[in-house]
């Protein structure tokens, strides 16, 4: 009798043990792959390492029938529409493995839901947050310096790491994919002295004009207006104040946008229209290439075109529920709980953005949503004991 308690007390402590290393292993990974375009491009296979590891833990940490489920389903769904492109020949390997990628990172749910029963949500995103900060004071350093600073170390930046940039109205423009977590900043000034959340509200503002991407400038004003709900009335006045004052510049400005975008915008038309000549009930398939007006690929830059071309109907409507609904039903059970609000902010914002990026089909992307996933079946599990 004694060995079976002890053993068991002994099996206790080693999954303790395993959820405090997944805990750590997943904020690396995080910060890993956020800073990745911060260093050396010869580095940049390391961040094979800490996701390898993260994976590997989330499978021993596999406990959950729900959330198995879950994920099995879609893991299912996938496979269907891998499948018959590729007895039909019409696959390519290469372009299903870039476009399914993403999926395989939906693993770390099971050791998210196992580390919400030892760590807080709150005290988990706080740490997330103070990576996203440091992340974008460094962007913002090396911004600054490009636009304003003489170029002091471009060169070394240029040649020494991945980093996209290119000239933009005469100087640098530095874009940073990662802008739509910016939610968790949220998460960082809470309880936070004024000057500090004006200072880091002003850090984050010059990122997300840095980077110049309407995605995450829309999904920016968005979500703050959001957020902030004192600040609308006098936000939405000041801004047409200043665009009435300075109209001018801001025209100019627009018109140097349209210049740098044309080509951007006129893929994205293209893919409207697309998408209204190729729509069908189950789609062509996953790895099937996508020829628009001789721009071959496999992926559209809007998630949502990309997915009714891919899904069809049928699929896209699977994909709308798995990837929105479910997100949105948690949070409008659970939003008197800010932590589930802001967690719910950045996934609007991925959805957001992924209307002129591919963002949600990224490990980045499908972050916030795995928390909320992973708070939703930890929920259960408890209520299930009590």
């Amino acid at each position: 009798m004694y060995s079976l308690v002890q053993k068991n007390i002994d099996s206790k402590i080693i999954k303790l043990n395993l959820v405090s290393v997944y805990y750590y292993s997943f904020l690396s990974t995080f910060a890993v792959i956020l800073f990745v375009n911060l260093i050396p491009s010869e580095l940049i296979l390391i961040t094979r390492f800490f996701v390898i590891f993260t994976f590997i833990i989330s499978i021993m940490l596999i406990n959950n029938i729900k959330g198995v489920l879950y994920i099995l389903l879609f893991y299912v769904f996938i496979l269907l529409y891998s499948l018959y492109p590729l007895m039909a020949g019409d696959a390519d390997i290469k372009y299903l493995l870039k476009n399914t990628k993403y999926a395989i990172y939906f693993i770390f749910t099971f050791g998210l839901i196992n580390m919400l029963r030892l760590v807080t949500l709150d005290s988990f995103l706080y740490v997330m947050s103070k990576i996203f900060v440091l992340k974008l004071l460094l962007v913002g350093i090396v911004s600054l310096n490009m636009n304003f600073g003489g170029d002091w170390f471009v060169g070394y930046l240029l040649n020494g790491i991945d980093l996209n940039i290119h000239k933009l109205f005469g100087m640098y423009r530095v874009f940073d994919p990662y802008l739509f977590l910016f939610p968790l900043i949220f998460i960082y000034l809470k309880d936070k002295k004024n000057t500090t959340k004006v200072m880091v509200h002003i850090l984050l503002l010059f990122n997300i004009a840095s980077s110049i991407t309407f995605g995450i400038i829309f999904a920016y004003i968005i979500i703050m207006f959001m957020y902030y709900k004192q600040v609308r009335i006098v936000g939405t006045f000041l801004s047409c104040v200043i665009v009435l004052i300075y109209h001018e510049y801001f025209l100019v400005f627009y018109d140097n946008f349209l210049i740098e975008k044309s080509v951007s915008i006129d893929v994205k038309m293209n893919q409207f229209i697309f998408l209204f000549n190729n729509i069908s009930i189950l789609g062509q398939g996953l790895g099937t290439l996508i020829d628009i007006q001789g721009r071959v690929d496999s992926m559209l830059e809007n998630v949502f075109i990309y997915w009714f071309v891919v899904y069809g109907i049928i699929g896209t409507v699977f994909m709308m529920i798995f990837f929105i609904f479910f997100p949105f039903l948690i949070y409008y059970q659970n939003k008197k709980e800010i932590n589930i609000v802001i967690l719910f902010y950045m996934h609007c914002s991925v959805l957001l953005v992924t209307a002129t990026n591919p963002v949600l089909e990224s490990v980045i992307g499908i972050m916030p949503m795995m928390i909320i996933m992973a708070f939703f079946f930890n929920k259960i599990a408890r209520n299930k004991s009590k």
